[in-house]
């Protein structure tokens, strides 16, 4: 009897740890990070108006980044000239 209840207490203590172990291990151990990048006007007032609620309610982190148009424009062809070029698959 003692035996069996033991048996019992292992498997029982075995199973808990794998459903921990399975729960955890579908928690990110980084924060995503949306960066948005604009001109300073309204409109990235507004995002900022909002990012606290949107990062808690979402659990993510919001970077804006503030710049002119031309250095916007420019990010933005650099962007799409790394898009252009073939993906290369990494051995």
């Amino acid at each position: 009897m003692a035996v069996r209840r033991i048996l019992w207490i292992g498997m029982a203590a075995a199973a808990l740890v794998i459903v921990v172990l399975f729960l955890r291990s579908g928690r990110r151990s980084e924060v995503e990070t949306l960066t948005i990048l604009g001109e300073d006007a309204s409109t990235m007032q507004a995002i900022e108006a909002v990012k606290g609620r949107f990062e808690s309610e979402h659990g993510v982190k919001v970077v804006t980044t503030k710049s002119a148009f031309e250095v916007l424009q420019q990010k933005a062809n650099a962007d799409s000239l790394f898009w252009d070029q073939p993906l290369r698959r990494h051995s």
